[in-house]
């Protein structure tokens, strides 16, 4: 996803620098709120999916999520993520089984996508 790279002698910043992370860098953490390396900003996100699909947002978050409400089949979580194309593509691939409760710029991205989508079929 870099375009027009070139070498420079310029010293590179350590991660606390442009970052959260000031003892080490938790991997594990980022990847959970980055969505196929895509950056954005740093947004809390309420998802509202059906249990199917329970294992694997456990998978994308870990079992470390916090499930808000669970109820008729659903189960709802709050949890920060980037807002990029990476996470619209994310929520996207599971269609009706996964709602973006907040925020609602996100809704709205999803929104525009969906209406997209349509014209074409």
């Amino acid at each position: 996803r870099m375009k027009s790279v070139s070498e420079t002698e310029e010293t590179a910043r350590h991660f606390k620098e442009c970052s959260n992370y000031t003892d080490r860098f938790d991997t594990a953490d980022y990847v959970s709120k980055a969505f196929n390396m895509f950056g954005g900003a740093l947004t809390e996100v309420e998802l509202r999916c059906n249990e199917a699909i329970l294992e694997q947002v456990i998978d994308r978050f870990s079992d470390k999520i916090h499930i808000i409400e669970r109820e008729n089949g659903k189960f709802a979580f709050r949890t920060k993520a980037l807002l990029s194309e990476g996470l619209i593509g994310w929520l996207m691939q599971f269609g009706a089984d996964i709602e973006v409760v907040s925020p609602t710029e996100l809704r709205s991205q999803i929104k525009g996508e969906i209406a997209e989508m349509a014209k074409l079929y």
